[in-house]
């Protein structure tokens, strides 16, 4: 049966509009032919937490919202396996969905966003219309031209994240965790298991 809700959280929430403000929220990113899902999610999860981010003192975040996007294809390119899985030059191939948010507190993650964007670091190396392409090679500089800041500079740290897994807490107890997480801070990141079936779902 599915897990009770927590009955101090409401049978529905919608981040969109609990904050207006957060535009990465809505945004749908595309990530072509490449299995990068991985890297997307986690980087794109950072981007709506940085944005959802209450501090102590909440007419602080009510005077200035902080908004930042975290490169994917940072992540992609240049997660080593030993945190991500395949590894540069490999991650269109998949990931460890929780490699993001590692590597992220370990080394950090310099700005980005989707193709074309020409306003953060590093952005997405694949177009929408694009066929598969190889996976890109890391590259330790920002790629967008005269991006006034180097990559060094432009990277920053997280400092913690949280797994939960029903093979540690049971299903029940991730269920409610994540209701309070999406509740409480904002975006998180999930993954299921796909089969054949699943490429010829249509609709509701």
């Amino acid at each position: 049966p599915p897990a009770r809700l927590l009955a101090s959280y409401p049978l529905s929430y919608d981040l969109r509009s609990a904050y207006p403000g957060c535009w990465s929220i809505s945004y749908i990113r595309n990530q072509g032919q490449c299995g990068s899902c991985w890297a997307v999610a986690g980087a794109t999860a950072l981007s709506d937490r940085t944005c959802t981010y209450k501090p102590i003192f909440w007419f602080l975040y009510l005077l200035q919202v902080q908004k930042r996007s975290y490169s994917y294809e940072d992540v992609l390119e240049c997660c080593p396996a030993s945190v991500c899985g395949p590894g540069p030059t490999k991650g269109c191939n998949g990931g460890w969905i929780n490699g993001p948010y590692k590597w992220a507190q370990s080394t950090g993650i310099v700005t980005g966003e989707n193709y074309g964007n020409t306003t953060n670091c590093k952005n997405y190396y694949l177009a929408p219309w694009s066929g598969p392409i190889a996976s890109p090679s890391c590259k330790s500089y920002c790629t967008t031209a005269g991006y006034p800041t180097s990559y060094a500079a432009d990277k920053r740290k997280i400092t913690g994240y949280t797994v939960y897994a029903k093979s540690v807490i049971g299903a029940p107890a991730v269920a409610n965790a994540i209701q309070a997480a999406i509740y409480n801070r904002g975006t998180v990141t999930a993954y299921m298991d796909v089969y054949n079936d699943f490429f010829t779902y249509s609709s509701g």
